[in-house]
């Protein structure tokens, strides 16, 4: 699932502005509050975007990040579930690691939800392209919003921007 980088290849992070269109300006009928990005490519290539969306009764994080100075086991370092099989569930919630199947692909993932006396939060981190994390996580919010939040934001885009540095 992870590959590898030739020897001397170098990548460069796509710039955390082309991220931000991935972002979704609604999620769950609330609007986009926050954003904050950064590209940094001294010697290693990092870029990453987030996006809050926040009302009354829920919190939800969206960050896409660019991990294009990494590779093989130092990327799976970064996502350690990858490869890991994880299936652990209870009467409150579960954590496992699944495939996300979209119409363009298949991808490795990382799913946990918990709920206590009414209150749920949830996490939801995907491995894009063999170099793009999405992670999204939401305090007062059920699983089908940070569900909503992943299959909102293009992977197919994604998978074209590292096709691009190639």
């Amino acid at each position: 699932m992870i590959g590898e980088l030739e020897e001397g290849a170098r990548r460069s992070p796509v710039n955390w502005r082309e991220l931000e269109e991935l972002l979704p300006n609604r999620l769950d009928g609330v609007p986009l509050n926050l954003t904050e990005g950064q590209t940094i490519d001294i010697g290693t290539g990092l870029s990453s975007v987030s996006g809050q969306y926040e009302d009354e009764e829920q919190e939800v994080t969206i960050v896409i990040a660019d991990l294009a100075f990494l590779s093989g086991i130092a990327a799976h370092a970064m996502a350690d579930w990858i490869g890991e099989e994880i299936d652990r569930e209870s009467d409150r919630g579960f954590e496992r690691t699944s495939i996300f199947h979209s119409r363009r692909g298949e991808y490795p993932s990382y799913e946990k939800y918990h709920r206590d006396q009414g209150h749920e939060s949830c996490e939801l981190h995907s491995w894009v392209a063999d170099r793009f994390l999405v992670a999204i996580s939401g305090d007062g919010a059920a699983m089908s919003v940070c569900e909503e939040a992943r299959d909102r934001i293009s992977f197919r885009r994604l998978e074209r921007l590292a096709e691009a540095d190639d």
